[in-house]
């Protein structure tokens, strides 16, 4: 059986930004509420991919920081991913390669302010909830996070640059 990807994008405006340094900071995901794809993601959904594949596992497949969901386009890499009560926070170092170039000018001028993940349900791990019309979903297989120009959960908070 194929594994098939989804991805989910989550949108706030840039609060400060520090191209020198070229770190960033943010939300990939939030928890709690209902997305545009009907989905509600738990707190504790990355917990074990974040092990397995996160910026402190053993893992040569570490999860990746892409421009749109490209995995031949990586703009940096992960230093810290971690769940909190809002959602999935992120730190990530961004490399001198001409889309993380973008990126960070694009951050700065408020033109990006958004992210998304690329990830794939863990399907017995997830309930529907009729009388909302939504998945609650407990357990995910995080792939990637990406820059976008296009969230889907608005209520996600964008921390902006470190």
């Amino acid at each position: 059986m194929e594994t098939q990807l989804w991805y989910k994008s989550f949108k706030k405006k840039a609060i400060d930004v520090d191209e020198a340094g070229r770190k960033v900071s943010g939300m990939l995901a939030s928890f709690g509420n209902i997305d545009d794809g009907r989905d509600m993601l738990l707190k504790g959904c990355f917990a074990k991919s974040i092990t397995e594949h996160g910026p402190n596992s053993d893992s040569d497949r570490k999860i990746l920081f892409l421009w749109g969901h490209d995995e031949k386009d990586p703009i940096g890499r992960f230093t810290a991913l971690e769940e909190i009560d809002k959602g999935l926070y992120f730190e990530a170092d961004i490399d001198d390669v001409p889309s993380g170039n973008r990126a960070l000018k694009q951050y700065a001028s408020g033109t990006l302010n958004q992210h998304s993940i690329g990830f794939s349900y863990v399907w017995d791990k997830m309930e529907y909830i009729e009388d909302g019309d939504f998945f609650m979903v407990k357990e995910v297989k995080l792939y990637e996070g990406s820059a976008v120009a296009f969230g889907m959960n608005e209520r996600t908070p964008f921390l902006g640059f470190k």
